[in-house]
């Protein structure tokens, strides 16, 4: 799912102009390294071991998409 939301968002951005293009880049920056750093703790947490950053570093990553969709929709009430 993330492949599909990260390929929406980079053919997505070429639909509202430069800025929105820009945010779009940043906010699959954001995706790459967040799901990265989640990704590193996996073993921890299959293995029940204390993983303090874990839960924010998934929110920040749910969160970004679900800002990115909200931007887009605004974006798109006003073209």
């Amino acid at each position: 799912m993330g492949l599909f939301i990260v390929l929406a968002m980079g053919f997505g951005a070429t639909l509202l102009g430069k800025r929105f293009r820009y945010y779009s880049y940043g906010t699959i920056a954001i995706l790459l390294v967040f799901g990265a750093l989640t990704s590193l703790q996996g073993g921890r947490i299959a293995t029940n071991e204390p993983t303090p950053w874990a839960g924010i570093e998934e929110r920040i990553n749910i969160y970004a998409t679900k800002l990115w969709v909200a931007v887009l929709a605004i974006g798109l009430l006003g073209a």
